[in-house]
């Protein structure tokens, strides 16, 4: 699974940065990662295509909540 080969995750919806060996919740069958905060699904995993800082969980949010 992609989120026990990452180190950090962010989630879109409420903009928090957490470990991802921090997870605690699943939705669809464990595939897919709760947020530790608000418990909405919209994480985003660590990976070296991208930075992981608040500049591209901000940009999505503002897509797809706005």
């Amino acid at each position: 699974m992609l989120m026990e080969q990452v180190g950090r995750c962010g989630w879109f919806f409420c903009l928090s940065l957490f470990e991802a060996a921090g997870i605690q919740d699943w939705t669809d069958d464990g595939k897919t990662a709760l947020c530790l905060r608000c418990g909405v699904d919209s994480v985003l995993p660590y990976l070296p295509v991208h930075t992981l800082d608040r500049t591209l969980p901000t940009e999505m949010h503002i897509q797809f909540f706005s």
